[in-house]
C-alpha cells in the first residue's frame, strides 16, 4: 500500500472505539432515561466488544481512505474516523448482539 498514512490509521481506531457498544449504551440511556431507571449493563465481555470495534473500525477507515488515494487533509481524516466510527459500531454491535439482555427485556 503506496498511500498508507498512520494519520488515517489513528483517527480511525479512535472512531472504531467510540462506536462500540458500552459507549452506545451509554448514549442510549441519557437519550432514554426516565422514571430513575439505571443504565442497561454493558455487554458482558465489554473488553472484547471494544477491541474488535476498534480494530475492524482502523482496518476500515484505514483501508477505505487509502484506497481512495486520498490525501491527509482536515476533511479526509473526518472522513476516516467517520468510517471506523460506523464499522466499529456495527462489528462491536455483531459481537456484542446476544449480550444486551437489557433492551431485550423492554
Amino acid at each position: 500500500m503506496e498511500n498508507f498514512h498512520p494519520v488515517f490509521a489513528l483517527a480511525a481506531f479512535l472512531g472504531g472505539w467510540c462506536g462500540t457498544v458500552p459507549i452506545s449504551v451509554i448514549i442510549w440511556w441519557i437519550i432514554h432515561h426516565h422514571h430513575g431507571t439505571p443504565p442497561p449493563p454493558p455487554p458482558d465481555p465489554w473488553w472484547k466488544v471494544s477491541i474488535i470495534g476498534a480494530v475492524i473500525g482502523a482496518i476500515v477507515g484505514t483501508l477505505v481512505m487509502s484506497s481512495i488515494n486520498e490525501d491527509v487533509t482536515s476533511m479526509s481524516i473526518v472522513a476516516s474516523s467517520i468510517l471506523g466510527f460506523t464499522s466499529g459500531a456495527i462489528a462491536g454491535g455483531i459481537v456484542a448482539r446476544g449480550t444486551l439482555t437489557g433492551f431485550r427485556n423492554k
